[in-house]
């Protein structure tokens, strides 16, 4: 009689106490074309988490916009490091956390990684946070799909956390072509936000194609 009694009590415990440790979902894409909305949905139990507060948590926490000047991005920390490529302005950076004697580790639209003088690339907050998700736990940016890389996201309601991996991926032209021997040509027009279209073209030079020949700067 006992064990029933204690039973009982152990039961019903459990059915009017509240439930703790709820665990917090974040729902992602996989990969997402660069210059696109991406979609993010954050949950707790199947339900929609509104206000839940989405940041990004790496590679970078900041990012720059590239000056009226353009800029000169080299491979390593250093003037004596081979030229990677030529920025121009109003271009979307990454700055990476790792700095070198006043040199920063970017991440660029198109080139991946390389490096830029710091007072160059003056820094302002990248996804921090990106926002609250709506009564329908949902949140749409394009803030974070300017450059092509790996992304990850982090959503926080109350004491709770959930990440997930976004991969940003080049986006596809629209055209491309042969101009000449070694030389291509792309060309693709987006959108950003309610603004545009924009149009962007691109020349590509094989410097290893044997009809291409590079003159040193003089």
């Amino acid at each position: 009689m006992l064990c029933s009694v204690r039973w009982l009590f152990e039961f019903s415990v459990a059915l009017f106490l509240p439930a703790h440790g709820q665990p917090l979902e974040l729902l992602a894409p996989r990969s997402v074309p660069a210059g696109e909305e991406v979609y993010l949905s954050a949950r707790i139990h199947g339900k929609p988490a509104s206000g839940a507060e989405i940041r990004v948590r790496g590679p970078a926490k900041a990012a720059a916009r590239i000056g009226s000047s353009g800029l000169m991005v080299r491979e390593g920390p250093g003037l004596s490091f081979p030229l990677l490529r030529v920025l121009y302005p109003r271009e979307l950076v990454l700055v990476l956390p790792e700095k070198s004697e006043g040199w920063c580790r970017i991440v660029t639209p198109v080139s991946g990684i390389g490096y830029a003088p710091c007072a160059s690339v003056p820094e302002e907050p990248f996804g921090q946070p990106l926002g609250a998700t709506d009564p329908a736990g949902e949140l749409r940016t394009r803030e974070i799909s300017a450059i092509a890389t790996s992304l990850e996201i982090e959503a926080r309601s109350g004491s709770q956390t959930a990440t997930r991996r976004i991969l940003i991926t080049p986006a596809e032209f629209d055209r491309t072509g042969q101009l000449a021997a070694g030389i291509r040509f792309r060309e693709r027009v987006f959108l950003k936000g309610r603004d545009g279209p924009f149009r962007m073209q691109i020349l590509e030079v094989d410097a290893n194609h044997p009809a291409i020949r590079i003159l040193p700067a003089r």
